[in-house]
């Protein structure tokens, strides 16, 4: 995390995961890692506002989040990269996630939430590059889905285990394939 905060500011968006993470799996830890991840905060913030905040330019940058236009570009963005079966299975995977381990799926939740914003106040080019995050926590969230479905279908037909799954998850690796058609214009 140290390295990526001091690669790029816009990773300050995770630091309220990383806190919270820290916070709920109960990890007592020295007094001097908080100072340093205090100082990481800080140097984060920093970074972030002479990288991405142009206060000059964009005085009220921060509150053009309210903006609903800026709500359905982000969602677009999020609907172009992976469809609505794969914001289904985002959904699904995140509620298995939620369910079984609380932790990571809070932890995940506070995460995208953040580059979500991220992505709300940000004004430049290279919105959905910098978005990168968020759609990682989105495909872990799609996998971990795929693979509840597996299990489901593997208990469900235990005559054709484990091949029922091995096809869940062959279905789910043609995804990419049907993203790549959609960006090519290949298909429609």
């Amino acid at each position: 995390y140290a390295v990526g905060i001091l690669n790029d500011g816009s990773l300050i968006f995770l630091a309220p995961a990383v806190v919270l993470s820290l916070f709920l799996t109960r990890n007592r830890l020295p007094a001097w890692y908080w100072i340093a991840m205090g100082l990481l905060v800080l140097i984060g913030l920093r970074g972030f506002a002479v990288d991405y905040l142009h206060l000059r330019d964009y005085q009220f940058v921060i509150e053009k989040w309210r903006e609903a236009d800026r709500w359905v570009a982000v969602s677009q963005i999020i609907v172009r990269q992976f469809g609505f079966l794969g914001i289904g299975l985002s959904v699904l995977g995140l509620s298995r996630l939620a369910r079984w381990y609380p932790v990571l799926g809070i932890v995940t939740m506070f995460g995208y939430g953040a580059y979500f914003m991220f992505g709300l106040i940000y004004i430049g080019p290279y919105r959905t590059i910098l978005m990168m995050p968020l759609f990682i926590i989105q495909i872990t969230w799609m996998t971990y889905a795929v693979f509840a479905i597996g299990e489901w279908a593997k208990k469900s037909l235990p005559r054709f285990s484990p091949y029922v799954a091995w096809v869940v998850y062959g279905i789910y690796a043609l995804m990419p394939l049907q993203m790549l058609l959609n960006i090519t214009d290949v298909v429609n």
